[in-house]
């Protein structure tokens, strides 16, 4: 990154999300915030007030505002003191994917506007992190954004077609750029691997499986547990599964988290499940380290905007996924992924002991990982965006 050119813009960055707060699209807009500030531009961070301590955000030379309570209208007027501060080189990115990150309020939907309206020189960029596989409502609910929006990036491929439609945006207007994984490894010696390992209680026979992200419903962590208790039953094979980043609350409170606690004692897996919460990105980093193999096995398949997934193969880790709507059969070349039908635990537990006996098959995983992550950097996410920005800055 030391011999880009210095890039004279400032980028104002709106997340819901951001760090300290687990999120995988608060992971991608700090990433994008941080090698922005790398590459020499000035860099506005503005989210959601929340109970951590301003000394608790990165320290990246970023200037973070957690000023928005429930991203209400009336709260417009904070949002407009810093688009007062803002020059004609001014670019606002809006990272979205989920309402809840918004509070259900309809101002972020309107913000394009609004900006249009009142800073008619400002650009405004909307980042999509999910559409195609998003319902109605919550399309209809982006459509004021996309519209007003000067630009629209897409992280998922799949969404070319439908983000072209909603936008209304010529294709010189929208750009496809994948993310890179959310979790940047720390450095890894075998000692300290075998250090890590000790603290999670593996053994030097064990095979420990990672699965990184938050545990929910759409997750398919059931269908892990039910292979894992196959392979372990199978070939008493020594595998344990680590949860990373615990559970996901969802609309019902934590009922999946009882569904997979009782599930786990129901199969007598509860020794060798371990459940990592409230971990920051270096423990995280640690823990897929320490890991042998890593396993996501969504039940809609997973898709190439899986910062999880891309976290696993940045760490150089053999990766199982599920084949769905969100992927093709060209994960397996591009990615380097061995790909599993979903809610199939047998089959999992098939794929998971033909890589633990094949160190060939492991090793050429490995390297296929490491290929691809050091494609998709965020040097090169980044990069590329600006790009974007810098294009749309000298539009009228």
């Amino acid at each position: 990154m030391g011999e880009n050119k210095p890039i004279k813009i400032r980028l104002i960055m709106v997340s819901g999300d951001f760090p300290p707060r687990i999120s995988g699209v608060g992971d991608y807009a700090w990433h994008i915030a941080r090698t922005a500030s790398v590459m020499g531009a000035a860099v506005t961070v503005i989210t959601t007030k929340n109970q951590y301590a301003q000394e608790s955000f990165p320290n990246d030379n970023l200037d973070i505002r957690p000023i928005m309570d429930m991203w209400q209208f009336n709260e417009a007027k904070k949002l407009f003191r810093i688009l007062d501060e803002s020059d004609d080189r001014s670019i606002v990115n809006i990272q979205y994917n989920c309402p809840f990150t918004y509070g259900r309020r309809l101002l972020i939907n309107f913000l394009p506007a609004m900006i249009r309206t009142f800073y008619p020189k400002i650009k405004v960029v909307v980042t999509m992190h999910g559409f195609w596989e998003q319902s109605l409502k919550f399309r209809l609910r982006a459509l004021p954004m996309m519209r007003a929006a000067h630009g629209v990036i897409y992280v998922d491929r799949l969404n070319k077609m439908m983000i072209k439609k909603y936008s209304g945006l010529p294709e010189n207007r929208l750009m496809f750029i994948p993310i890179a994984g959310n979790i940047l490894p720390i450095p890894c010696t075998t000692e300290l691997r075998n250090t890590w390992r000790r603290e999670l209680q593996l053994k030097d026979t064990d095979t420990a499986i990672a699965f990184f992200g938050g545990i929910g419903r759409n997750k398919g962590f059931e269908y892990l547990i039910e292979a894992l208790e196959i392979a372990r039953n199978r070939k008493r094979m020594q595998v344990i599964v680590l949860a990373i980043g615990g559970f996901h609350s969802d609309v019902m409170g934590n009922s999946y988290q009882t569904e997979i606690t009782n599930l786990i004692n129901k199969l007598g897996m509860d020794k060798y499940v371990r459940i990592l919460e409230s971990l920051n990105s270096k423990d995280v980093s640690k823990y897929l380290h320490a890991a042998d193999i890593a396993v996501y096995p969504f039940l809609n398949g997973v898709g190439e905007n899986s910062g999880s997934m891309l976290a696993a193969l940045a760490h150089g880790l053999p990766t199982i996924i599920t084949k769905g709507p969100a992927n093709d059969s060209s994960f397996t070349d591009r990615l380097g992924v061995f790909m599993v039908p979903s809610k199939n635990a047998e089959e999992l537990a098939n794929v998971i002991e033909k890589i633990i006996v094949t160190p060939a098959m492991q090793q050429t995983m490995r390297d296929k990982a490491i290929e691809v992550s050091n494609i998709l950097s965020w040097d090169y996410v980044t990069s590329t965006s600006m790009k974007l920005f810098m294009a749309l800055s000298n539009i009228p």
